[in-house]
């Protein structure tokens, strides 16, 4: 992980995008302070295929009846 100042930033705008391409992190300091963090952009992993978590989950035949009165839980 590398450090930049607020002020360099400027200067050094091309070096810290190098440094960011192959996935490093880089954190930007303001008064010896950490202000932000700067990580490469992620493209969208993968699109979602519908259906494709048919089977995965099942629901009782009970699922919507009325619930037992809580009366004698006390």
């Amino acid at each position: 992980m590398h450090s930049i100042a607020v002020e360099s930033i400027g200067d050094k705008l091309k070096e810290l995008l190098q440094a960011i391409a192959p996935g490093e992190e880089v954190v930007i300091v303001r008064g010896g302070e950490n202000i932000a963090r700067v990580v490469p952009y992620e493209t969208q992993r993968s699109r979602r295929v519908p259906g494709s978590a048919v089977g995965k989950a099942t629901i009782s035949a009970d699922f919507d009846d009325p619930l037992s009165d809580f009366a004698d839980c006390q």
